[in-house]
């Protein structure tokens, strides 16, 4: 990730700890295995570039 990005990108996180950061893989504790059960479905868009008057 671009060192000028990183105060601006969004992170999901649980407690202290990063599960995803958008464009990367899952975090390894939080993958989807054979084993997953539950899933949450997160999607992320951009904002426009200028809001419209």
């Amino acid at each position: 990730m671009p060192h000028r990005a990183r105060d601006r990108w969004p992170l999901l996180c649980a407690g202290d700890e990063i599960v995803w950061v958008p464009g990367y893989r899952p975090a390894h504790p939080y993958r989807l295995t054979d084993k997953t059960r539950k899933i949450f479905y997160l999607s992320i868009t951009r904002p426009p570039e200028k809001i419209p008057e």
